[in-house]
């Protein structure tokens, strides 16, 4: 392959992953947006609810808070679980760094006798982008295996199992 065409391939490969991991650090922050407006909805509900002592419907009022507090539990639950935030940070940080890796590449381009260990460097950079990315997604896998695990050790009466 020539010079040229690893330069072509390296940028069509950084563009390709910009605009995927682009799409997907959007669709998580907007859930984040989405998760965290719907918690403080519910919890303004909660307390607006409980607020106001209106005679007659102290049973209604008592279960719609009720209602709705389990609403807010399950939200909360879900975005505990996935984590939209630390998702988005990780993406945008990645993404970041194929920003930085397009802007060498493109240097590269406008120089005058490229050499092809050049262009195998920054190929190398861009494979660590995704090492790095994974790692870090493998990281977050983890520690919710070893939160798991840590609650299926604790027994009835509140002590770890050995």
């Amino acid at each position: 392959m020539s010079i040229t065409s690893s330069q072509q391939f390296l940028l069509d490969e950084i563009n390709k992953s910009i605009n995927i991991i682009k799409c997907k650090a959007k669709w998580n922050k907007t859930k984040l947006k989405v998760f965290f407006f719907i918690t403080i909805f519910l919890s303004t509900v909660i307390t607006l609810i409980l607020a106001f002592d209106i005679s007659e419907y102290e049973k209604i009022q008592k279960n719609s808070a009720l209602i709705v507090s389990a609403c807010l539990t399950l939200v909360s639950g879900w975005t505990a679980r996935f984590d939209y935030q630390k998702l988005w940070f990780r993406q945008k940080a990645t993404l970041l760094a194929m920003y930085q890796l397009r802007n060498k590449v493109n240097y590269l381009n406008s120089k005058e006798n490229i050499i092809q260990s050049d262009v195998d460097g920054l190929f190398d950079e861009y494979k660590s982008i995704w090492e790095k990315d994974s790692q870090e997604w493998n990281n977050i896998h983890k520690e919710y295996i070893e939160s798991k695990n840590i609650k299926s050790e604790v027994q009835y009466d509140g002590t770890t199992q050995k």
